[in-house]
């Protein structure tokens, strides 16, 4: 796959995603927290890959948490990287699949009730490579939080 990356104004995708979910959300009486660090404007990615991995991360998020899910987006202008979080409280994942969920067609025990194919946390990681970003999960104040770290400025790592 072939990125065309662009400057991405972070806040308006950020809630045209949020938007699509916002039905389900409601259905399902989640508590939807999002925070956008007020000094990021800006990301540097492409906009269709972008889209997917978020995208995927809060369906994820919807689908296996119970009943909470957070967005953040902040720039750490040090390391010169911007992160997104998605976090949910579902119950955790075991430290030992924390890594597996990324593999392809993985699907975890617990979650075998809901539908899925396990292709889409391979596809948002293979594209957050694609970008010299990152994408891991943690596990952080009880909560699975999948982290998403790109490079600020073309050129950066």
């Amino acid at each position: 796959m072939q990125l065309q990356p662009e400057f991405i104004e972070l806040a308006p995708l950020l809630e045209s995603i949020y938007f699509i979910f916002d039905p389900l959300i409601k259905e399902k009486g989640i508590v939807f927290q999002s925070e956008i660090d007020k000094g990021l404007t800006q990301v540097y990615a492409d906009r269709d890959a972008l889209t997917k991995i978020i995208t995927n991360l809060l369906d994820n998020a919807i689908k296996y948490g119970d009943g909470r899910v957070d967005l953040s987006a902040t720039h750490n202008r040090d390391a010169h990287t911007v992160q997104i979080r998605v976090a949910s409280n579902g119950p955790l994942i075991a430290i030992e699949d924390r890594e597996k969920v990324f593999e392809t067609f993985t699907r975890l025990k617990q979650n075998k009730n809901q539908p899925g194919t396990g292709i889409g946390l391979a596809l948002s990681k293979s594209l957050a490579l694609l970008h010299r970003g990152t994408l891991q999960l943690q596990a952080i104040d009880g909560l699975n939080v999948f982290v998403l770290t790109l490079p600020a400025q073309p050129g950066e790592k």
